[in-house]
């Protein structure tokens, strides 16, 4: 399931991280974004792990919803855990302003690119 981009993104996001999958997608790229690549009955930890290994590139949609979500700091914690290669690289999209509590550990990451 090799893929150019994994899209993570909140719920709240959807409409961002499927319109920039659409126009990524459009230019060749092969991008994997839960809306259309997560089913039902899938497991989403185990799937969601392998598509970020497999990615070259991280793209979190960030917004506040981001920041205080439970699966999206998992996402985020995936793409910098010990089983993904140092060679993936991070392409932060913001898209609101972002409040950066204590329950997140991103924040650290965050504030490396804001």
């Amino acid at each position: 399931m090799q893929k150019d981009v994994f899209i993570s993104y909140s719920s709240v996001d959807s409409q961002w991280a499927t319109w920039i999958a659409g126009v990524l997608e459009s230019n060749g790229f092969a991008v994997f974004v839960g809306a259309w690549d997560l089913r039902p009955g899938d497991d989403f930890v185990t799937k969601t792990n392998e598509a970020i290994r497999s990615s070259d590139v991280f793209m979190p949609i960030l917004s506040d919803a981001y920041t205080k979500s439970v699966y999206c700091t998992a996402e985020f914690g995936m793409a910098f855990g010990e089983n993904v290669s140092s060679k993936l690289k991070i392409i932060p999209v913001r898209v609101s302003d972002i409040t950066v509590g204590r329950q997140i550990e991103v924040d650290k990451y965050i504030k490396l690119f804001f």
